[in-house]
């Protein structure tokens, strides 16, 4: 329950709709309840009877145990995540019979049982050639030369759309020039662990629309990917964004859109309907 639970409060909390968040939280504790009596009631004859069976629904339930323990680490940024891939599938591939050949009476399921074995052996071995050239994305874990541009990359970055910032001494010099040059600001916070991060480099700012549109801004981007770095909390702390995906707008006064400020993944439509909100001067792509 925990991921599920972390997941529903950081949207209650992302939306500052107390209703909403309650409703959610509500919807919980009902599907939760209503699970645990319907089991409770038929018992007796809902419930299949037990025997052998149980023990692979066991372990199957270990493994995916395993597989969300191995997913929530990867959100620490100093673990070697697809090491940690590799060798869950690595290992339960080999325990399913991945390296051991079919008889020749094989027939039916059986076949279709041993490919996804093989695939799973196979994902593995590249997730461990992922992991040994510093990648982290379990769903393309490959070399770049194999699979094209990591998207783990910071793609934005590298076109040179945003500064990249990791000191606090160097945002406050970059909005002290920005409010006299009377331009107004967007602070995108972004780590390499982050998937959504991730997403907005590759979908939304990537789309020319949205490139288009921010020529009007100065773009700084926060790194924040080492969380244990005391000059990273004090970049979360001046905003106080407690943590990425989070795009914060300021005007050219130097004023934060406190009521436009986001948390989560946007599509390029979704964030060019906020860049509409925002009274731009048509000057600003002048100075």
């Amino acid at each position: 329950m925990s991921p599920l639970l972390i997941s529903a409060l950081g949207v209650a909390i992302a939306s500052r709709d107390p209703v909403l968040g309650g409703a959610m939280m509500f919807s919980m504790a009902l599907g939760m309840g209503v699970i645990l009596i319907a089991c409770g009631v038929g018992a007796g004859w809902l419930l299949p009877k037990a025997g052998p069976w149980m023990k692979k629904i066991k372990q199957g339930f270990g493994v995916l145990l395993l597989a969300v323990a191995v997913y929530l680490l990867g959100f620490l940024p100093n673990v070697p995540i697809l090491f940690l891939w590799a060798a869950l599938f690595v290992g339960v591939a080999i325990y399913l019979g991945a390296s051991q050949s079919l008889p020749r009476s094989t027939r039916g399921w059986r076949f279709l049982w041993k490919g996804l074995e093989t695939g799973l052996l196979i994902w593995g071995i590249l997730a461990l050639v992922g992991g040994l050239t510093g990648h982290r994305d379990v769903l393309r874990p490959v070399p770049t030369l194999l699979s094209g541009p990591d998207p783990s990359v910071n793609v934005a970055a590298q076109r040179g759309l945003f500064e990249r910032i990791i000191e606090l001494a160097t945002l406050e010099d970059r909005l002290i020039a920005a409010r006299l040059a009377g331009r107004p600001v967007i602070v995108d916070y972004y780590a390499d662990w982050c998937t959504d991060c991730l997403r907005m480099e590759r979908q939304t700012f990537a789309n020319a629309d949205v490139r288009a549109a921010l020529d009007l801004f100065v773009l700084l981007q926060l790194d924040v990917t080492n969380a244990f770095d005391p000059q990273i909390s004090a970049l979360k702390n001046h905003f106080g964004v407690y943590g990425p995906p989070a795009t914060v707008f300021i005007t050219a006064s130097g004023d934060e859109r406190r009521d436009l400020r986001l948390y989560g993944f946007r599509s390029a439509d979704q964030f060019l309907q906020i860049l509409n909100k925002l009274s731009v001067p048509t000057i600003a792509r002048n100075s």
